[in-house]
């Protein structure tokens, strides 16, 4: 086990992925801590044997390719795996990929 980093760009408002990823660690029964630095959200939980460290960090909107009046926003999130074996890597990564899953656009 080693320590791990897997950054994701997501479609999402800072407030929406806020939402979302309060709620996976409550349907999973993670207990976390959070600390909010100037424009950052940092979250801290067990997982498995190991830790993770996930940070949110809100990105400049865009324009969107399909209307140029509308701003897309988007947020990276940056997870850090410490110590976290390979099968609890990929269950967690499911867990956020269907956290995160728009069904109907």
């Amino acid at each position: 086990m080693t320590d791990t980093t897997m950054e994701w760009n997501v479609a999402f408002s800072p407030d929406e992925v806020i939402s979302r990823l309060e709620n996976l660690f409550r349907q999973h029964d993670y207990t976390y801590t959070q600390e909010d630095g100037d424009t950052d959200r940092h979250y801290r939980t067990a997982l498995g044997r190991g830790t993770l460290e996930l940070v949110m960090h809100p990105l400049e909107p865009k324009r969107s390719p399909f209307s140029p009046t509308l701003l897309v926003q988007r947020t990276l999130l940056r997870i850090l795996y410490k110590n976290v074996t390979g099968a609890d890597q990929a269950r967690f990564k499911h867990q956020l990929t269907m956290a995160f899953l728009r069904v109907g656009g």
